[in-house]
């Protein structure tokens, strides 16, 4: 879960958190070089998950995993059909088969976990309300920005 403090110097660096919020999270140590203040926040969210059950953290997990691999499958389909991935270094053989069959075998998944009211369907609940607030976040505080410039590196020989 540590590593997860790679994700916070990330957005930070892209400035989605606001100034204040980014210069803390990309704060680097002088000694060690890493990300030191976006790592005490992960590890402090790994010591509040301490406290939770573990059955509740396997669905939370298992319910974000299926909002991320159904994105993706989401993103296969709308990439073919917008034309972004006409020049993509892979191919998807028999498309749209691998997409459809992912969403359905989710949507399977989903309809089982909202028939567990007691784990299943609060994991979907918490998942559902993350998705919004990262919707909300979007429209209210990036996309009024205007134009986002994602940081890339560049590489420089040793």
């Amino acid at each position: 879960i540590l590593a997860c403090a790679r994700f916070f110097y990330g957005t930070a660096r892209d400035r989605c958190w606001g100034r204040p919020v980014d210069q803390l999270l990309t704060a680097i140590h002088p000694r060690l070089g890493s990300p030191w203040i976006s790592t005490l926040l992960v590890g402090g969210a790994g010591a509040v998950c301490c406290f939770v059950p573990l059955e509740q953290l396997l669905v939370l997990s298992g319910t974000g995993l299926i909002a991320i691999y159904g994105g993706i499958a989401l993103a296969a389909i709308a990439g073919r059909l917008g034309g972004q991935t006409a020049r993509a270094p892979f191919r998807m053989p028999l498309y749209p088969l691998a997409p459809l069959v992912t969403l359905s075998a989710l949507g399977y998944i989903v309809w089982l976990n909202w028939l567990d009211p007691g784990e299943g369907r609060t994991g979907l609940l918490m998942t559902g309300a993350q998705i919004l607030l990262s919707v909300a976040y979007y429209r209210l505080v990036l996309k009024p920005r205007g134009n986002w410039e994602v940081y890339v590196p560049v590489a420089t020989a040793r």
